[in-house]
C-alpha cells in the first residue's frame, strides 16, 4: 500500500489557482438594491418618466437579477473553467456546473450545482428560485445529488488532492461577511476500499463524507 505526501506549499498553490479562476464576475458585482418607499415610483430620467405611461410590467423587472436584498440569482460565472487548469480532472460529458448567489447587507453566500446541460436553461434555473425558504439553497430540477458526481478523473493521487481542494473552494465561493465560515481541506488517505473504477489506488475519503468524483474513463 503506497503513501504519498504533498507539501503544504503545493496545497496552497492549487488553492490559489482555483481561487484565481473562481472570481466574482463584474455582472454579478453590479447589484441592484431594492428602492426605498420614498424613491419608489419617482422617475429619475425622461425615459423613466415615459415608462410610467406604459401598460404592463417590464419582464426584466421580475427577473432575479444581481441584488443585495437577500434574493438568490443565477451567477454568470462558469465554475467548470477551473477544471481546465487541474490535472487529472474533467467535467463529465453533458454536465454543466451552475452557481447561484445570494447577497444582503451583512454578507453573501453561494451554491453551486451540477446538472445535465439540457436541463440548464435560464427558465429552469430561475424556476428553482421560486418559493424558496430563507434557509434553503436552490436545487433546480434534474441536478445531481452530489456536485462531484458531475466531475470525472483519472484516479491518480494528484487528482484526488485537486478534487478535494476544488470542492472546498467551490463550497466557499460567494461566502463573505457574516456567512463566512472556516473550512477544512478534504484530504484522502489509503484504505481497504478501492477507488471508483478499476485498477486505481486504494483510498477512502475522510472529509467531507460525500466527496467523490464520477467514474473514470479509459
Amino acid at each position: 500500500m503506497a503513501f504519498q505526501r504533498y507539501p503544504l506549499p503545493t496545497v496552497q498553490k492549487v488553492s490559489q489557482l482555483i481561487r484565481g479562476t473562481l472570481v466574482l464576475p463584474m455582472a454579478d458585482a453590479q447589484t441592484k438594491e431594492a428602492p426605498s418607499e420614498e424613491d419608489e415610483g419617482v422617475p429619475d430620467s425622461l425615459d423613466a418618466l415615459g415608462d410610467l405611461f406604459r401598460v404592463g410590467d417590464d419582464l426584466e423587472d421580475n427577473l432575479p437579477a444581481p441584488n443585495t436584498d437577500g434574493r438568490w440569482f443565477v451567477s454568470t460565472l462558469n465554475p467548470s473553467e477551473v477544471l481546465n487548469k487541474l490535472p487529472g480532472l474533467w467535467l463529465a460529458p453533458g454536465i454543466r456546473l451552475v452557481t447561484y448567489l445570494r447577497q444582503d447587507k451583512e454578507g453573501g453566500v453561494g451554491a453551486t450545482v451540477a446538472l445535465p446541460g439540457l436541463l440548464s436553461t435560464t427558465e429552469r434555473l430561475e424556476a428553482a428560485l421560486e418559493s424558496l425558504a430563507p434557509d434553503q439553497s436552490p436545487s433546480p430540477m434534474g441536478c445531481l445529488s452530489s456536485l462531484m458526481g458531475g466531475i470525472e478523473g483519472d484516479g491518480s493521487l494528484a487528482s484526488f488532492l485537486a478534487a478535494s481542494i476544488l470542492i472546498r473552494e467551490i463550497l466557499e465561493f460567494g461566502r463573505y461577511g457574516r456567512y463566512a465560515a472556516g473550512s477544512t481541506i478534504a484530504l484522502w488517505r489509503p484504505s481497504r476500499r478501492s477507488c471508483p473504477g478499476s485498477g486505481g489506488p486504494k483510498c477512502r475519503r475522510i472529509f467531507p463524507p460525500r466527496l467523490s468524483y464520477g467514474p473514470m474513463r479509459k
